[in-house]
């Protein structure tokens, strides 16, 4: 399985995911917001998961818009993403760059459409 299998693989079925990443996995975050930074290992990408989702009150969302590519060593997925916090929305395109080896996911690059937005949204 390349990259882009199993990120149609993922993308089909989130909770899959954790069952597909390297020990070292390192989500590198963009901006200048709570978010943002470098988490390494499984259990940090949960923990900027789990912050996500409480400072958005559970309304941050990603819905996959059927773009995916990739190969033996990266996949790209787009996504849009939307939320509500403390009376701000959020609504702008979400890329995530993949990076894969060994049949697992080694680091994910987010990137989104309105950088601007996105840290107003999340700081």
């Amino acid at each position: 399985m390349n990259c882009k299998e199993l990120l149609e693989k993922i993308y089909a079925n989130p909770e899959l995911l954790f069952d597909y990443l390297h020990d070292d996995f390192t989500v590198h975050a963009p901006g200048n917001n709570k978010i943002a930074g470098v988490h390494i290992g499984p259990e940090a990408f949960r923990t900027h998961m789990a912050l996500m989702a409480e400072l958005s009150n559970n309304t941050f969302a990603l819905e996959p818009l059927g773009t995916i590519v990739g190969d033996e060593h990266f996949g790209l997925a787009v996504s849009k993403a939307t939320g509500e916090r403390d009376g701000k929305k959020l609504d702008t395109l979400a890329f995530g760059l993949w990076g894969f080896k060994d049949g697992l996911l080694t680091d994910h690059w987010e990137r989104v459409g309105d950088q601007e937005q996105w840290d107003q949204f999340w700081s």
